[in-house]
């Protein structure tokens, strides 16, 4: 019965309750309960009993104690007039009529049709003494009356004939009953999520949809119909008892938007409570909102998730998806250490959160300033997965700016940070400091990812996957690979890695065609590569140099390659940069002063 439409019906006479019962079993969702209005149930009812009724039905004359629930009082129609006066057996102008405004209304269009020499008097219980006195001047013999003036008639001595209630007349006022209770229930229903709503996100803007993704309610100050589309897919995304947390861009706008799972007690909803920045802007240099769909999309077509890295890292990968603490990923260009930080991402109780990318390498000073000091900076929310990518691009006084921002606004316990920084880098004293401080002070869980050289079983691995991955997006795949050319890849120190590894496979694709690749190809393959990172001398280093880092850095990186091109002959290397020895020692070492 919890669907149910419950009906108390106080009722003037027992001869209705029959008709009632008839009336209402028209209806499937209908429960009927009639009480006579002198029950003990309605003269010591209380207003919490009544609650558990969806609408009472009732007379004019049944007083009632306060209820919030609705009430309804049925009406006579012209049939009830007439059959009541046919049953009273009275000349009309042996009549006399007391009842209610309604009752007059329906009187009148009665004698417009029917004229009648009879007196209609509406109830006045301060008045009726004077309404008898008139009756019996003008000789009436009967008085018919509706339930608000029947007992008072009655008391008086005259002789009293109640209007009769017929079908029709019952029919009008259940099915009316019915609409004021699902009206009701509605309001009731649209309050609890109301309150629902206000109590988890006061102030927010709301679109609420139903179970079946139709859109019920849009409490905003601004038109979101535009967003409805991307909403309605994200309602897939809920599980039980669960809550999304998105970032998605629009029209030259960014949404931060929190969706809920309401269950009231009969019908489930989804409300999206929406924030949108305040005017259209770019995105800031160096920092980047990912929404979980986008980053699982980047994880199955990168490199990495081809090449199967995470299989190296299972153990790993399990700790820091379940722990709370922060990493740092460490590892050389191109080993994959932002795949790792999705994969843990995609594996934590953040996925259904944003993925923030604020990459240290590509940071200005404004964006700078905005990220340690504005309020909306992702350091100031919460809920989100903030990867840090290259901390090692930092200065030393950067570094220590923001770990300590990190640590005093509790961003680490507000989200969960992850840290990468580049193993190239972090070899210099000071790089090797920085990073631990930030491992110290954050507490932070290291993954080392090593390097993919030396590692056969791993790049033979990841050629295959490579290979056959190749033909499932091309028209044309290379049959195989010759022993000795794959031994020949394996022995090659691979310098960016993973990145290096997809394009020789790629070139090497190109080159052999449907063939198999040969000893031939790799080595002119090998050689072309080499030749990237070749010197104006003519000597060969497989030092890649990573350009994402700060001139100062790039700068120090050439000269350690052509430092050990002269067997760290400086000043022979100095005279080949054409710079002096004292620069070439300023450069190399950029921490120390001249005395």
């Amino acid at each position: 019965m919890d669907n149910m439409i419950r009906i108390l019906a106080v009722i003037p006479y027992e001869e209705l309750t029959p008709l009632l019962h008839e009336i209402s079993s028209e209806y499937d969702d209908v429960y009927i309960e009639p009480v006579l209005k002198r029950s003990t149930i309605i003269s010591m009812a209380r207003p919490n009993e009544l609650a558990k009724y969806n609408v009472i039905i009732k007379t004019a004359d049944v007083d009632l104690p306060h209820t919030d629930t609705p009430v309804v009082e049925p009406e006579h129609t012209m049939m009830d007039l007439m059959a009541t006066f046919n049953y009273a057996a009275a000349n009309t102008s042996d009549i006399s009529i007391i009842g209610t405004p309604g009752t007059q209304r329906v009187y009148r269009s009665l004698i417009s049709m029917f004229p009648m020499d009879s007196s209609f008097y509406v109830t006045d219980k301060d008045n009726m003494d004077s309404i008898f006195r008139d009756i019996e001047s003008r000789g009436n013999r009967i008085v018919v009356c509706d339930s608000s003036a029947y007992d008072l008639v009655k008391n008086s001595g005259l002789s009293a004939v109640r209007l009769f209630y017929n079908a029709e007349s019952i029919r009008n006022v259940i099915s009316k009953a019915v609409s004021i209770a699902k009206v009701s229930r509605d309001l009731k229903k649209e309050n609890r999520i109301m309150q629902q709503i206000i109590s988890r996100n006061p102030g927010s803007h709301a679109v609420i949809f139903s179970s079946d993704k139709k859109v019920l309610e849009d409490i905003s100050f601004s038109d979101y119909s535009l967003l409805y589309p991307y909403l309605t897919e994200q309602i897939d995304s809920f599980t039980e008892n669960d809550s999304i947390q998105l970032v998605h861009r629009q029209g030259g706008y960014s949404y931060h938007i929190q969706g809920n799972r309401l269950d009231t007690e009969d019908e489930l909803y989804y409300a999206f409570f929406v924030t949108r920045s305040g005017a259209q802007v770019k995105e800031r240099r160096g920092i980047t909102y990912y929404s979980p769909a986008e980053i699982q999309e980047d994880l199955d077509t990168s490199v990495f998730g081809i090449a199967g890295v995470e299989s190296y890292y299972t153990a790993e990968i399990s700790q820091a998806a379940s722990r709370k603490d922060s990493i740092l990923i460490s590892g050389e260009i191109g080993i994959g250490k932002d795949h790792m930080a999705k994969t843990i991402y995609m594996r934590s109780s953040f996925s259904r959160n944003p993925f923030v990318i604020i990459n240290c390498a590509q940071l200005n000073e404004r964006t700078w300033d905005y990220l340690l000091r504005k309020e909306y900076s992702p350091l100031y929310d919460t809920g989100n997965f903030i990867f840090v990518q290259n901390i090692d691009a930092l200065t030393y006084d950067q570094n220590m700016q923001l770990i300590s921002v990190i640590a005093d606004s509790n961003a680490a316990y507000s989200n969960r940070i992850a840290f990468s920084c580049s193993e190239q880098r972090a070899m210099s004293p000071v790089k090797h400091q920085q990073m631990l401080k930030t491992i110290n002070r954050l507490h932070c869980q290291v993954i080392f990812m090593k390097p993919l050289r030396g590692q056969d079983e791993v790049i033979s691995n990841s050629v295959n996957f490579l290979l056959a991955n190749l033909s499932k997006e091309y028209a044309f795949s290379p049959s195989g690979i010759h022993p000795q050319a794959l031994n020949e890849l394996i022995r090659f120190s691979w310098p960016q890695n993973f990145e290096q590894l997809k394009r020789v496979i790629e070139k090497l694709a190109v080159r052999a065609g449907t063939d198999r690749i040969t000893m031939e190809h790799v080595t002119d393959t090998l050689r072309s590569e080499m030749n990237i990172a070749q010197g104006e001398t003519g000597q060969t280093s497989n030092t890649i140099i990573d350009l994402t880092q700060s001139l100062d850095d790039i700068n120090r990186d050439i000269v350690k390659i052509v430092l050990d091109q002269t067997d760290g002959n400086q000043t022979e290397a100095a005279a080949r940069l054409g710079i002096g020895r004292s620069t070439l020692w300023r450069m190399m070492n950029p921490d120390k002063k001249k005395k």
